[in-house]
């Protein structure tokens, strides 16, 4: 037997390894061993969205590795995305289901790829979210200054969004309501315009890297339920929305009907 969550400094002190720590212990000993590697929980599978928040969700037989390193960065908790990192860099096939249940058929398979015609797998969320917004001279030195502080402090930022002109940069960037204000007090010289209240939805699939018309879609909805959106970024496989807090349980209820991810 292994115990997860623990491991040894460099000075050979026992100490705990953070959040999903048993999730990265089990699978870095898979990969160690070149096994396969399956996690019981509590949960029954990887859902389209968490059940807690839409009871329709639908469960997900299959996800690939990529898609659901996108949705535990946005919020979905059931793995940690180190633990999933380690498995596509490793090449360990990983399984996620519910505790006692030897059916595998019944969780959700990992993978490096898979073959599904959705082009949205599902959506997490990020219900703390701020927005900080400065605008400064170009080239004076200001946006290098923010990032040391932001890296000094170990504070995580999403959905960066830079514009520059001959004189002035103009620069967003999002992150935890706690975080926004340790920030400004750490560098009350600067002028922050700040956006509090919102939430963070992030739609997940490894279709979107051949179909057009997603975000499309996705601001349509939300404009023909007026819902207000703020921040979009997109990567390959993702892209992620920011809406007011209070509309946050209305935008997912829309968004899970417009992109099919619920049981009908």
């Amino acid at each position: 037997m292994i115990t997860g969550f623990q491991g040894i400094t460099s000075e050979g002190d026992i100490t705990t390894l953070g959040r999903g720590g048993s999730d990265t212990t089990a699978v870095a000993v898979a990969a160690k061993l070149g096994w396969d590697c399956e996690i019981y929980t509590d949960v029954d599978g990887v859902y389209t969205i968490d059940p807690r928040r839409c009871p329709k969700a639908r469960k997900l037989d299959y996800i690939t590795c990529d898609e659901m390193m996108e949705l535990a960065a946005a919020g979905a908790g059931v793995l940690e995305t180190r633990s999933v990192e380690l498995a596509k860099k490793y090449g360990v096939k990983l399984y996620l289901g519910r505790s006692l249940e030897k059916d595998m058929t019944k969780g959700t398979h990992i993978v490096e790829k898979y073959f599904e015609d959705a082009v949205v797998t599902g959506i997490g969320v990020t219900e703390d979210c701020t927005m900080l917004s400065i605008k400064c001279p170009f080239g004076g030195g200001t946006v290098s200054r923010l990032f040391n502080a932001i890296a000094d402090m170990k504070i995580n930022v999403d959905m960066i969004s830079q514009q520059l002109d001959d004189k002035t940069t103009m620069l967003s960037f999002s992150t935890t309501e706690e975080n926004a204000k340790e920030l400004m007090q750490r560098m009350p010289e600067e002028h922050f315009a700040i956006n509090e209240g919102l939430s963070k939805l992030s739609l997940v699939g490894a279709g979107m890297a051949t179909h057009s018309g997603v975000a499309a879609k996705a601001l349509a909805t939300l404009f023909e339920n007026s819902i207000q959106h703020y921040q979009i970024t997109t990567s390959e496989i993702s892209i992620s929305i920011t809406v007011d807090k209070e509309n946050l349980q209305r935008a997912c209820d829309v968004l899970t009907a417009a992109f099919d991810l619920c049981e009908e």
